[in-house]
Protein backbone atom coordinates (compact mmCIF):
# COMPACT_ATOMS: atom_id res chain seq x y z
CA UNK A 1 0.00 0.00 0.00
CA UNK A 2 1.18 3.53 -0.72
CA UNK A 3 2.17 6.15 1.82
CA UNK A 4 -0.64 8.26 0.36
CA UNK A 5 -3.21 5.62 1.37
CA UNK A 6 -1.91 5.51 4.95
CA UNK A 7 -1.84 9.31 5.11
CA UNK A 8 -5.46 9.59 3.93
CA UNK A 9 -6.56 6.83 6.31
CA UNK A 10 -4.89 8.46 9.31
CA UNK A 11 -6.23 11.90 8.40
CA UNK A 12 -9.77 10.50 8.07
CA UNK A 13 -9.39 8.77 11.45
CA UNK A 14 -8.42 11.99 13.22
CA UNK A 15 -11.15 13.89 11.37
CA UNK A 16 -13.68 11.37 12.68
CA UNK A 17 -12.37 11.88 16.21
CA UNK A 18 -12.66 15.64 15.88
CA UNK A 19 -16.20 15.42 14.53
CA UNK A 20 -17.14 13.07 17.34
CA UNK A 21 -15.75 15.47 19.95
CA UNK A 22 -17.48 18.43 18.32
CA UNK A 23 -20.84 16.69 18.26
CA UNK A 24 -21.13 17.00 22.04
CA UNK A 25 -22.29 14.64 24.73
CA UNK A 26 -23.62 11.23 23.77
CA UNK A 27 -26.62 10.68 25.99
CA UNK A 28 -29.07 7.77 25.68
CA UNK A 29 -32.71 8.39 24.86
CA UNK A 30 -35.34 7.02 27.25
CA UNK A 31 -38.17 6.54 24.78
CA UNK A 32 -41.82 5.80 25.61
CA UNK A 33 -43.16 2.51 24.25
CA UNK A 34 -46.73 1.18 24.14
CA UNK A 35 -45.63 -2.32 23.11
CA UNK A 36 -43.90 -3.46 26.31
CA UNK A 37 -45.57 -6.24 28.26
CA UNK A 38 -47.47 -5.51 31.45
CA UNK A 39 -45.08 -5.49 34.39
CA UNK A 40 -42.04 -4.45 32.34
CA UNK A 41 -40.57 -1.11 33.38
CA UNK A 42 -37.69 -0.73 30.92
CA UNK A 43 -36.36 -2.64 27.91
CA UNK A 44 -32.75 -2.17 26.87
CA UNK A 45 -32.47 -1.67 23.10
CA UNK A 46 -28.84 -0.61 22.79
CA UNK A 47 -26.44 1.86 24.40
CA UNK A 48 -28.31 4.80 22.87
CA UNK A 49 -31.95 3.81 23.40
CA UNK A 50 -33.93 2.50 26.37
CA UNK A 51 -37.65 1.82 26.07
CA UNK A 52 -39.89 2.88 28.96
CA UNK A 53 -43.35 1.40 29.45
CA UNK A 54 -45.88 4.06 28.46
CA UNK A 55 -48.60 2.23 30.40
CA UNK A 56 -46.73 2.41 33.69
CA UNK A 57 -46.40 -0.30 36.31
CA UNK A 58 -49.41 -2.41 37.39
CA UNK A 59 -50.98 -1.96 40.83
CA UNK A 60 -49.63 -5.38 41.84
CA UNK A 61 -46.05 -4.17 41.27
CA UNK A 62 -46.23 -0.37 41.31
CA UNK A 63 -42.56 0.55 41.80
CA UNK A 64 -39.58 1.03 39.51
CA UNK A 65 -36.40 2.32 41.15
CA UNK A 66 -34.48 4.57 38.73
CA UNK A 67 -31.19 3.97 40.54
CA UNK A 68 -31.63 0.20 40.29
CA UNK A 69 -32.24 0.50 36.55
CA UNK A 70 -29.09 2.61 36.14
CA UNK A 71 -27.07 -0.08 37.95
CA UNK A 72 -28.56 -2.80 35.71
CA UNK A 73 -27.99 -1.09 32.35
CA UNK A 74 -24.19 -1.67 32.05
CA UNK A 75 -24.79 -5.44 32.16
CA UNK A 76 -27.84 -5.48 29.88
CA UNK A 77 -28.05 -6.71 26.29
CA UNK A 78 -30.54 -5.90 23.54
CA UNK A 79 -34.00 -7.16 24.49
CA UNK A 80 -33.25 -7.48 28.21
CA UNK A 81 -35.97 -6.08 30.46
CA UNK A 82 -36.23 -4.69 33.98
CA UNK A 83 -39.47 -5.57 35.75
CA UNK A 84 -41.65 -3.42 37.97
CA UNK A 85 -41.25 -4.17 41.67
CA UNK A 86 -43.74 -5.14 44.36
CA UNK A 87 -41.88 -3.24 47.09
CA UNK A 88 -40.38 0.22 47.20
CA UNK A 89 -36.59 -0.30 47.18
CA UNK A 90 -35.64 3.37 47.35
CA UNK A 91 -33.81 4.37 50.52
CA UNK A 92 -34.79 8.02 50.92
CA UNK A 93 -38.06 7.51 52.81
CA UNK A 94 -36.10 6.81 55.99
CA UNK A 95 -36.00 9.91 58.18
CA UNK A 96 -32.35 11.06 58.53
CA UNK A 97 -30.80 10.37 61.92
CA UNK A 98 -29.32 13.87 62.16
CA UNK A 99 -31.42 16.08 64.41
CA UNK A 100 -30.91 19.13 62.17
CA UNK A 101 -31.82 17.57 58.81
CA UNK A 102 -34.68 20.07 58.43
CA UNK A 103 -32.22 22.98 58.50
CA UNK A 104 -31.93 24.79 55.17
CA UNK A 105 -28.74 24.56 53.16
CA UNK A 106 -26.26 27.46 53.35
CA UNK A 107 -26.90 29.90 50.53
CA UNK A 108 -23.93 31.04 48.46
CA UNK A 109 -23.89 34.07 46.19
CA UNK A 110 -23.07 34.13 42.46
CA UNK A 111 -24.13 30.51 41.94
CA UNK A 112 -26.36 31.33 38.97
CA UNK A 113 -25.17 30.64 35.43
CA UNK A 114 -22.85 33.28 34.02
CA UNK A 115 -24.90 33.20 30.82
CA UNK A 116 -28.47 32.04 30.26
CA UNK A 117 -30.73 30.25 32.70
CA UNK A 118 -31.83 26.73 33.65
CA UNK A 119 -32.60 24.41 32.04
CA UNK A 120 -29.55 24.96 29.82
CA UNK A 121 -28.04 22.43 27.43
CA UNK A 122 -24.34 21.52 27.53
CA UNK A 123 -22.10 19.20 25.55
CA UNK A 124 -19.27 17.84 27.70
CA UNK A 125 -20.28 15.49 30.51
CA UNK A 126 -18.55 16.39 33.77
CA UNK A 127 -17.51 19.70 35.31
CA UNK A 128 -15.57 21.40 32.51
CA UNK A 129 -18.26 22.53 30.06
CA UNK A 130 -18.10 26.26 29.33
CA UNK A 131 -21.90 26.40 29.08
CA UNK A 132 -22.06 25.61 32.79
CA UNK A 133 -19.76 28.36 34.08
CA UNK A 134 -21.25 30.14 37.08
CA UNK A 135 -21.02 33.82 37.98
CA UNK A 136 -18.36 33.07 40.60
CA UNK A 137 -16.15 31.42 37.95
CA UNK A 138 -16.73 27.83 39.04
CA UNK A 139 -18.43 25.14 36.96
CA UNK A 140 -21.59 23.19 37.63
CA UNK A 141 -21.92 19.62 36.37
CA UNK A 142 -23.03 18.78 32.83
CA UNK A 143 -25.27 15.72 33.10
CA UNK A 144 -27.29 13.54 30.73
CA UNK A 145 -31.04 14.01 30.76
CA UNK A 146 -33.60 11.45 29.62
CA UNK A 147 -34.29 12.99 26.20
CA UNK A 148 -30.87 12.31 24.67
CA UNK A 149 -29.53 15.75 25.60
CA UNK A 150 -27.29 16.97 28.43
CA UNK A 151 -27.99 19.87 30.78
CA UNK A 152 -26.17 21.94 33.38
CA UNK A 153 -27.05 20.87 36.92
CA UNK A 154 -28.21 23.90 38.92
CA UNK A 155 -26.46 24.57 42.21
CA UNK A 156 -28.73 24.49 45.29
CA UNK A 157 -28.17 28.26 45.72
CA UNK A 158 -29.23 29.09 42.16
CA UNK A 159 -32.41 30.78 41.00
CA UNK A 160 -33.61 27.41 39.67
CA UNK A 161 -34.61 26.64 43.26
CA UNK A 162 -36.02 30.05 44.15
CA UNK A 163 -39.12 28.46 45.73
CA UNK A 164 -36.86 26.52 48.09
CA UNK A 165 -35.24 29.73 49.27
CA UNK A 166 -38.63 31.40 49.62
CA UNK A 167 -39.67 28.61 51.98
CA UNK A 168 -36.38 28.71 53.86
CA UNK A 169 -35.72 32.43 54.09
CA UNK A 170 -39.15 34.05 53.95
CA UNK A 171 -41.64 31.62 55.44
CA UNK A 172 -39.87 29.21 57.75
CA UNK A 173 -36.91 31.12 59.20
CA UNK A 174 -34.16 28.76 58.09
CA UNK A 175 -35.74 25.31 58.19
CA UNK A 176 -38.20 23.01 56.45
CA UNK A 177 -41.45 22.35 58.29
CA UNK A 178 -41.71 18.60 57.82
CA UNK A 179 -39.88 15.55 56.54
CA UNK A 180 -41.99 15.69 53.37
CA UNK A 181 -40.80 19.25 52.69
CA UNK A 182 -37.21 18.09 53.12
CA UNK A 183 -37.77 15.04 50.89
CA UNK A 184 -39.43 17.00 48.09
CA UNK A 185 -36.49 19.38 47.77
CA UNK A 186 -33.93 16.61 48.17
CA UNK A 187 -35.45 14.76 45.19
CA UNK A 188 -35.97 17.93 43.14
CA UNK A 189 -32.32 18.95 43.54
CA UNK A 190 -30.91 15.43 43.13
CA UNK A 191 -32.88 14.63 39.96
CA UNK A 192 -33.45 18.08 38.47
CA UNK A 193 -31.95 17.25 35.06
CA UNK A 194 -33.70 13.90 34.71
CA UNK A 195 -37.02 15.30 35.88
CA UNK A 196 -37.14 18.32 33.56
CA UNK A 197 -35.95 16.32 30.54
CA UNK A 198 -38.22 13.32 30.99
CA UNK A 199 -41.47 12.41 29.28
CA UNK A 200 -44.82 11.44 30.77
CA UNK A 201 -43.79 7.77 30.68
CA UNK A 202 -40.64 8.36 32.74
CA UNK A 203 -42.86 9.14 35.71
CA UNK A 204 -42.92 5.34 35.98
CA UNK A 205 -39.73 5.73 38.01
CA UNK A 206 -40.44 6.00 41.71
CA UNK A 207 -38.11 8.96 42.23
CA UNK A 208 -39.93 11.11 39.67
CA UNK A 209 -43.46 10.07 40.62
CA UNK A 210 -42.58 10.90 44.23
CA UNK A 211 -41.62 14.43 43.15
CA UNK A 212 -45.06 14.79 41.59
CA UNK A 213 -46.80 13.27 44.60
CA UNK A 214 -44.96 15.63 46.95
CA UNK A 215 -45.40 18.70 44.75
CA UNK A 216 -48.13 20.07 47.02
CA UNK A 217 -45.49 20.76 49.68
CA UNK A 218 -43.09 22.36 47.21
CA UNK A 219 -45.20 25.44 46.56
CA UNK A 220 -44.91 26.58 50.16
CA UNK A 221 -48.62 26.26 50.88
CA UNK A 222 -48.22 23.98 53.89
CA UNK A 223 -45.33 26.00 55.26
CA UNK A 224 -47.34 29.20 54.88
CA UNK A 225 -50.41 27.73 56.55
CA UNK A 226 -48.35 26.39 59.43
CA UNK A 227 -46.67 29.76 59.80
CA UNK A 228 -50.01 31.56 59.86
CA UNK A 229 -51.33 29.01 62.32
CA UNK A 230 -48.43 29.73 64.64
CA UNK A 231 -49.16 33.44 64.45
CA UNK A 232 -52.85 32.91 65.18
CA UNK A 233 -52.12 30.63 68.13
CA UNK A 234 -49.75 33.18 69.56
Amino acid sequence: MSKYFFSVTINMYFLALLLSAASGATCPLWSCSTSLATGVCVEYQDSSTYLVNYNGCPSSAPYCNYESVLSWIPNAFSGYTWSCETTNTTDYWTVPSSSNYLACKPKYYNKNLASGSHPKECSTIGSTDSNCILKDGSYSECKCGLNGKAYCVPEPSSEAFSDYWTQCCTINCGHMDTFKHYLYWYLKMEYYVEYISGYSCTKIFTQFSDIDNLDYVGDGAIGLLMGLGAVILL
